[in-house]
């Protein structure tokens, strides 16, 4: 049955792909409100729907996020998100944008704290962003933005310690990368 599903969504991912009008890979930033900064990189697929106006899937990973108590716990984040962008060309050459969307953030918790076990519940967020894209020709592309996201996580730790605790992670980021288009 995993096989089964694992195929299954590499062809509906090789289908998604197919149809995309751009693919995009980038490095990323976040700043949150009740944790650190954390550095990671993504990709994003665009698909135009109509002039200026395009949807996107996205995925990233930010590996060890942000301040985690040092080396007792690690917080990897993976990003899942969709979005729609609305387009304003300036020239052939640059194109300033702005959206917003939703995402689903996963939280992989490796937890090296003797007697207490710590578990982050996946949670849906949301998010806006501002960006420009600099064309070098009709296929290739660069592109900067500056993004806002508000999702907030449970905490929950038993053990020797008991409790649960709910954090911000709204914050500012931004993300930097190549976009290829066809």
């Amino acid at each position: 049955m995993r096989m089964f599903l694992c195929v299954l969504g590499v062809v509906l991912l090789g289908a998604v792909a197919a149809s995309a009008n751009g693919l995009g890979v980038f490095g990323s930033y976040w700043d949150t409100k009740d944790n650190d900064d954390g550095w990671g990189g993504g990709a994003k697929l665009q698909i135009d729907i109509m002039e200026n106006v395009c949807v996107e899937a996205r995925g990233a990973y930010f590996p060890e996020f942000g301040d985690s108590s040092g080396e007792e716990l690690k917080v990897d984040i993976i990003p899942v998100e969709a979005d729609a962008i609305l387009k304003f060309p300036i020239s052939d050459m640059l194109t300033p944008y702005v959206g917003g969307g939703v995402g689903y953030y996963i939280f992989d918790v490796e937890n090296d704290i003797e007697g207490v076990d710590v578990d982050i519940d996946n949670e849906f967020g949301y998010f806006a962003l501002a960006g420009v894209e600099i064309a070098f020709n009709e296929q290739v592309s660069l592109f900067a933005e500056g993004k806002y996201t508000w999702l907030e996580a449970t905490i929950e730790a038993s053990g020797d310690v008991e409790g649960e605790e709910t954090g911000k992670l709204d914050g500012f980021g931004g993300n930097a990368g190549l976009m290829l288009k066809w």
